[in-house]
């Protein structure tokens, strides 16, 4: 998949930024529903392109 793909693949979705009991930062990312095809009908699951930890964690 190429770079072009891959942020395609990421817009969309839900966006969090998770953060500790101070305040900072810890992780951030975000959930992008997709249709599974399965069998002769198709499923809703979630993708996580792009989620990451702070490096500090």
């Amino acid at each position: 998949m190429g770079r072009e793909e891959c942020w395609e693949h990421a817009l969309g979705g839900v966006r969090t930024l998770v953060r500790d009991a101070d305040g900072l930062p810890i992780a951030h990312g975000g959930i992008v529903q997709r249709r599974v095809p399965y069998t002769d009908r198709s499923r809703r699951a979630g993708s996580t392109p792009l989620a990451r930890p702070a490096p500090s964690r």
